[in-house]
């Protein structure tokens, strides 16, 4: 899948190097998001939730209209899946899970604002990302809290038996993605760059988790579906050079 990525965004790069008449940038961005799961059952202290966000992104755009930009973007986030138990009267601590990653190529169209006698301008965006979700499908059988510990008497978790499967319910999706940012020139080529962006999922979740019976404090709980939709705010700061002009 790496391999398709950079083989389009090298492809895209190579055709825009064709036509020098008008400004080509390339650039890279890195940064955090913000995404969570749909959460629901009978056990309301198990929940689903995303820590350790990343996101990073190689980008080219070439202007058509003044100011006005098409590019290509491939892009890679991962972040990790918890699966937690949340009792804050017993210190319970956080769970694991494993990561969730996608890769992404994103078509994009761009507005630049430059401000008049300033170095300083404004950004809009709309893109079209085409994902891959990298995730391992996982069977839950019973003990896999017995190697998490709690956090005020450091004794592991051993009163939650959870039982269900988590699986990947699309591999590939395709979202919309507004952005808007500022930027500031460095010089006559090269300038850095402060983006926000919100992924939409106009369709269905990315992942579930669905356990079909959990034992908690000797009681028993069935019916807890987790869904994971892959929305998401991200912020981005970047660096791009005009490589034409």
């Amino acid at each position: 899948m790496m391999k398709n990525i950079i083989s389009a965004f090298v492809l895209f790069l190579t055709s825009a190097s064709i036509t020098l008449s008008q400004d080509i940038y390339v650039g890279a961005r890195v940064g955090g998001f913000i995404t969570d799961w749909e959460n629901s059952g009978s056990l309301a202290v198990l929940q689903s939730r995303s820590t350790r966000l990343w996101n990073y992104n190689l980008y080219a755009r070439q202007e058509i209209l003044e100011h006005l930009y098409i590019g290509m973007e491939a892009g890679f986030s991962r972040s990790t899946a918890e699966l937690n138990v949340f009792q804050p009267e017993r210190k319970i601590a956080k769970g694991n899970g494993p990561t969730l990653a996608f890769w992404s190529i994103v078509p994009t169209i761009r507005k630049d604002f430059p401000l008049s006698d300033s170095r300083f301008g404004f950004q809009a965006s709309l893109s079209v990302p085409v994902n891959y979700t990298s995730f391992d499908n996982y069977e839950y059988a019973g003990d896999e809290f017995g190697g998490v510990i709690r956090v005020g008497d450091k004794l592991p978790i051993t009163d939650i038996y959870i039982y269900g499967n988590e699986s990947v319910s699309r591999r590939f999706s395709v979202f919309l993605r507004p952005e808007v940012g500022v930027f500031y020139k460095l010089n006559s080529r090269g300038r850095i760059s402060v983006d926000i962006m919100w992924g939409i999922n106009p369709s269905s979740p990315l992942v579930t988790r669905n356990f079909h019976e959990v034992v908690y404090e000797g009681e028993t709980f069935d019916a807890s579906l987790h869904k994971y939709h892959g929305q998401y705010l991200a912020y981005t700061i970047g660096y791009e050079y005009r490589i034409f002009k």
